[in-house]
């Protein structure tokens, strides 16, 4: 048996196990970061949008929200506002609700579900 006097460095499978590990965490980085910054990106356009819906129909106001998010996202929207968000009256004062997930594949059979839920003021 070897004294720790001996032992030196850690083991090839110690040494393995711990490339596994940060390779692992740099996959899940690498798919989960992107769907946060996205999302960042929603609410931060949501937020400069200015968003009024004094004399419109709730229909309507999704409408124009749904012009101006594929302005601003182009082809890929990653929110539909006809499914995702709805306007609520609460206090005599309207809101913006958004609920969404969305779904990644991390590797082989496993997916990562991110949900958000927003909750806007509307002038």
């Amino acid at each position: 048996m070897k004294t720790l006097k001996n032992q030196q460095g850690m083991s090839f499978f110690s040494a393995m196990g711990i490339v596994f590990m940060v390779g692992f965490f740099i996959v899940i980085a690498a798919k989960l970061v992107p769907i946060y910054m996205e999302d960042m990106r929603l609410i931060k356009s949501l937020e400069t949008m200015h968003l009024r819906g004094e004399n419109d129909s709730k229909e309507e106001f999704l409408a124009q929200v749904q012009r101006r998010l594929k302005v601003e996202f182009g082809d890929y929207v990653p929110v539909d506002p006809t499914k995702h968000m709805k306007v609520e009256l609460k206090n005599g004062e309207s809101y913006l609700i958004t609920n969404y997930e969305v779904r990644e594949h991390i590797f082989y059979n496993v997916d990562a579900v991110v949900s958000f839920s927003h909750t806007q003021k509307i002038n």
